[in-house]
């Protein structure tokens, strides 16, 4: 099964079932495969730990995101940093974008802002660790970075959580 594509459709029988797949790649990794490109070939694959596996980068990014959420960061008087205003502006722009995805019918739209918000928070957290020259909102940002991809996942595709990556 490993990377083999599947046109839904024209499933000769040498083909996987659903149970195959299930107990071969996971629930996780199938829904993820099957909302992230609608009308598409589906490329099934069992889940790898890495961050070039979309489904394993939202879940690695919430677990990020959960596990700073639990510290408490001062304020301070240094300036927002650029990754701290574009990761800001996708969190904005988050329920309007979700909005026109349910509007259109459309799920697979909301799996690409929440990678989008998940990219933006990786770059987030790299370029301004914490622990770095405080600033106003650095808090406020990882509590709201972790809502969004938390009920963003949930109701996307009931996936499992993890707790800690």
């Amino acid at each position: 099964l490993d990377g083999q594509t599947l046109e839904f459709g024209e499933l000769p029988d040498s083909r996987p079932n659903w149970s195959t797949l299930l107990a071969e790649c996971g629930r996780d990794a199938v829904r993820a495969a099957l909302i992230a490109a609608p009308g598409q070939p589906v490329r099934f694959a069992p889940p790898r730990e890495t961050l070039e596996e979309p489904l394993f980068f939202l879940q690695y990014a919430l677990a990020r995101a959960r596990r700073l959420a639990a510290f408490e960061f001062p304020d301070g008087d240094a300036p927002m940093p650029e990754a701290a205003r574009a990761l800001r502006v996708a969190l904005a722009l988050y329920a309007d974008r979700l909005a026109a995805a349910g509007t259109a019918r459309a799920p697979w739209r909301l799996w690409t802002i929440l990678t989008e918000i998940a990219q933006a928070f990786y770059a987030f957290v790299r370029r301004c660790p914490p622990g770095d020259t405080p600033w106003t909102g650095y808090g406020h940002l990882i509590s709201a970075s972790e809502s969004v991809l938390s009920n963003g996942l949930e109701a996307l595709m009931f996936l499992s959580i993890p707790a800690d990556v």
